[in-house]
């Protein structure tokens, strides 16, 4: 699940725990935590897998002329990847 941002601690205060699979931005890079942990992906590497894509395009409406593996956040929060098929490019939601 695309969790946004990295961050230590929710609005109010507490710790926030990041488990297998959760997708999270840190300093413009994507991570997927592959263990459960609170820490960061610079503080914890053994924890988190680099994913090779960096921050998505946000806005209402998708990029234009995208390249594969590009990401895109629509307006709604909802996550999408630029992804080839057998035999062509679409928008994914992720």
């Amino acid at each position: 699940m695309y969790k946004g941002q990295f961050k230590f601690k929710n609005g109010n205060g507490v710790p926030l725990t990041y488990k297998r699979g959760d997708l999270v931005l840190n300093q413009g890079q994507m991570f997927v935590c592959t263990q459960t942990t609170q820490k960061s992906p610079q503080q914890d590497r053994k924890k988190w897998q680099a994913t090779g894509l960096t921050e998505p395009f946000q806005g209402a409406i998708a990029p234009i002329n995208p390249r594969e593996g590009q990401l895109w956040m629509n307006t709604d929060g909802k996550m999408y990847i630029w992804y080839k098929d057998n035999d062509s490019f679409q928008w994914i939601e992720i």
